[in-house]
Order: C-alpha cells, then sequence, then structure tokens
C-alpha cells in the first residue's frame, strides 16, 4: 500500500478505472462479471485524504483501492469543455464516445448511444446499478437512458422503466411514483416486465423475503439516500454490494449462463466537494473502499472488476489491471483519451510504458481498439 500512495499519487492526477481478469490470457478466457465502481467526484486527492485519515485512526484496516497492482492515467475532457460534469463524463464511460456536458447516453448530436450496460444484456449478461443518490441522476443514467439534458429526470426514470435492468437500487423513488402525468412507473414496471419493486433494505438483503430470480427495484428513498454524516450505515453500501453481485450471478448453468454487469456508484462524494465539506467527502470515499473490499471479497463476483474515479476537476482517467502482474488490456472509456502514466505496487516489478496508446470502445461490448501499432484485445 505504502508503494501505491508514494508513487501514485503526487504525480498523476484526477480520475481512474481499474479491471481485474481471471486467470489465463486474454485470448484464452474473458472476464465473466464486469464490475465497474464509479467514485463521483472523487480524484486523487480525495482518496488521497480518505487514505491517510483511514490510516491515521484505524491504521489496521487495509485500505481496497490500494490491492490493485497497476495504475494508469487518461485524459477525457468532455466534447466541448476542458472540464466535464457527471453526465458528459458518465456517457463517455458508458459508450466510448465523447459529449456535451448536461448530456446522458447521447452523443454531441443529441442522438442515444449504445452504451455498455445495454451490450451486456445484448450479450446475454444480467446487468444492475446501485447507487447512493438518485437511479435518475447523471452517472446511472448515463448507463441505461438517453435524453439530451440530465435534469429531465422524469424522462430518465421513463428510460430505466424500459432498461434491460435485472437489479436497481438507490434514491430517487418521487421521479417513479409521484410524477406530473400521474404515471406509476413502478406498478407499470411490475405488470409490463414483472419487475418486483420493494421499499425496504431487508427485502432486499434476505432473499428469503423475495422470489431470487425475480428483477428488483428497490427505490429506498424518495430522494437521494442520506449521507455518511447523516446516519447512513456505513456497512449499507457494502452489504448491498455484496447482495447485488450474488443475485445478479444466481444462474449458475454454464450452458446459459453469460455472467454480469453491475455498476456501482458513491455518488456523494461529489456532493460534498461541491459543499467544500472534507468530512462529507472523506467519510463517503471511504465508504466506496469498504465497497470495493466487499466486492473483492464476494466469491465468484470478480472474475472481471472495474473500479474507477470519476469527475475530480480537469477531466478523467481510467486504469488498466492484470491480476497476475502483467498488463493484459488497457481500457479507456472515452474515443481518443490517451493514457499519460502508469506505476506499479509489486515491488520488482517494472512499470509498463503505456503512453503509446490511443484506445476506444467500438459497438461489441468490451472490444478496444488501440491506435496503430498496438496489439487488438478484448473484454
Amino acid at each position: 500500500m505504502k508503494s501505491l500512495f508514494t508513487k501514485f499519487y503526487p504525480g498523476l492526477g484526477a480520475f481512474l478505472l481499474c479491471l481485474g481478469f481471471s486467470d489465463g490470457t486474454l485470448a484464452q478466457q474473458r472476464p465473466r462479471n464486469i464490475i465497474l465502481i464509479i467514485g463521483d467526484g472523487m480524484g486523487l486527492h480525495q482518496v488521497s485524504a480518505s487514505y491517510l485519515q483511514q490510516t491515521l485512526r484505524e491504521p489496521s484496516e487495509s485500505w481496497n483501492m490500494a490491492r490493485f497492482p497497476y495504475v494508469g492515467l487518461a485524459s477525457t475532457v468532455s466534447f466541448d469543455a476542458l472540464i466535464t460534469d457527471s453526465g458528459a463524463g458518465a456517457t463517455a464511460l458508458s459508450t466510448g464516445r465523447k459529449t456535451y456536458n448536461g448530456a446522458v447516453g447521447v452523443g454531441s448530436d443529441t442522438m442515444p448511444l449504445p452504451t455498455l450496460l445495454e451490450l451486456a444484456a445484448k450479450a446475454g449478461k444480467k446487468t444492475g446499478m446501485l447507487v447512493t443518490y438518485e437511479v435518475t441522476h447523471a452517472t446511472p443514467a448515463s448507463f441505461a437512458a438517453h435524453r439530451k439534458d440530465r435534469d429531465l429526470v422524469e424522462d430518465i426514470a421513463l428510460d430505466l422503466s424500459r432498461a434491460p435492468l435485472d437489479w436497481l437500487v438507490g434514491g430517487g423513488r418521487n421521479h417513479f411514483v409521484n410524477r406530473q402525468d400521474q404515471r406509476d412507473l413502478l406498478y407499470e414496471m411490475s405488470e409490463a416486465s414483472g419487475v418486483l419493486p420493494v421499499n425496504t433494505t431487508p427485502e432486499i438483503l434476505s432473499p428469503k423475503l423475495r422470489p431470487i430470480a425475480t428483477p428488483l427495484i428497490g427505490l429506498l428513498w424518495d430522494g437521494p439516500a442520506p449521507s455518511i454524516l447523516q446516519g447512513r450505515d456505513p456497512q449499507l453500501m457494502s452489504m448491498l454490494a455484496t447482495r447485488a453481485c450474488r443475485d445478479l450471478d444466481r444462474v449458475h448453468r454454464p450452458d446459459v449462463d453469460s455472467g454480469f454487469f453491475l455498476m456501482i456508484e458513491g455518488s456523494q462524494i461529489d456532493w460534498g466537494g461541491h459543499a467544500n465539506d472534507g468530512d462529507y467527502v472523506i467519510t463517503e470515499t471511504q465508504d466506496l473502499d469498504r465497497v470495493v473490499g466487499a466486492v473483492l471479497a464476494t466469491p465468484g463476483a470478480t472474475t472481471g472488476l472495474n473500479a474507477e474515479l470519476e469527475n475530480s476537476p480537469g477531466g478523467r482517467i481510467a486504469i488498466a489491471v492484470g491480476s497476475d502482474g502483467t498488463l493484459r488490456i488497457i481500457a479507456i472509456a472515452a474515443r481518443g483519451a490517451r493514457l499519460v502514466g502508469t506505476v506499479t505496487t509489486k515491488p520488482g516489478a517494472p512499470a509498463p510504458d503505456l503512453t503509446p496508446y490511443v484506445v476506444g470502445i467500438d459497438a461489441s461490448i468490451g472490444r478496444i481498439a488501440p491506435a496503430a501499432g498496438a496489439t487488438t484485445a478484448e473484454l
């Protein structure tokens, strides 16, 4: 852990994406499950401050974000601005295309773009999202909705009600049931596609209280979840993340099961930054680190793990990680993004030179298109 933070944080910038792969080469085996963990508003300063505070107060606790062997950076500014916002940034991550600030799931021409979640569902994977803000907010919306303006929250809720989602938990219930058009989207989802709406945490955490194979939507709060400082259980998100992995991994027949895609967002780190509240930022960042640890500890969940930090001032960055100590893939979810640096935490292992790579994601899920002279790889 010391190696990571002494080498990484002083020099490399704003956001990151980590991918963990199962044993075997990519040519032989793709990761079965893809888990994308996003810290909205979380850059290197937020992580460093949270890590240092935890180390000083609880030196026996591990910092889970430091458990990946390689780190790399890439600049991914939005289509129309040097500093991105959550809509443009998350759309870049979900679609591989840059767009304008405020867009969700659409390109710079306002036309819908296929997202990773949608492509995962098309490929036969189960899909899910877990967030600590409203599910209609810009980051989750960019994975399962297509609107020209992130503020069109009731339209985004309508898109989510029709999206290929098997598991959706967060806040924002009002946008589904207390609408200007008087529609009850939760009832419509239940009637049209058999989705099970639940209202309490115990219903989600205990499969004995619900049919485990039924698609689930749990809008636990009318608006956003309370923050950690406002009393949210510090273990809640970790428990929900574990439950999401287990629910989405419920089918085990190898002839029909192709794994799952799960996006988890630590949404309120960003709000702590907007409020200029250091305690808010740190407690929410530490909460997301516990989520990373819970996912890593879930049996069978991490054949492919993506953890990323987004939307800190100055752009976005991403990380590619090989679980056996070698770099297997370079995945930047923004067309034209350039990798600008790497560092390794493995003693004696040299950091690979990634700077020549410019990559984008094409229309097939996880396919990476490197620059000339690079080797094509697949998720």
